[in-house]
């Protein structure tokens, strides 16, 4: 058996990571924007938690998200499909 050159064995460490930190920043802001969704969708139905500045403040960076080039588009929609899985968009109906 060949044992590793002393590059490879300097950069493996790196490139595990550097590949692992890009996995975790491609999904956060996925994490982030269906926690958002949660969240309204709790301030919507009425629970306690979330009281709306907190939720303002929470969701402000959503914002910032839907208008990065490129994958604007990407969060957008998923926050709309989260906001509808959750039913944060509608509101409920008023028991009679």
């Amino acid at each position: 058996m060949q044992d590793a050159s002393p590059d490879e064995r300097v950069f493996r460490p790196i490139l595990k990571w550097a590949s692992g930190a890009f996995l975790v920043g491609a999904m956060l802001p996925f994490v982030y924007l269906t926690t958002v969704s949660l969240l309204l969708s709790a301030y919507v139905h009425g629970w306690g938690f979330p009281s709306r500045p907190f939720l303002r403040a929470y969701s402000g960076p959503s914002n910032g998200l839907v208008i990065v080039p490129g994958v604007g588009g990407v969060f957008s929609n998923y926050s709309r499909l989260c906001n509808k899985l959750t039913r944060a968009n509608h509101a409920p109906k008023a028991n009679q």
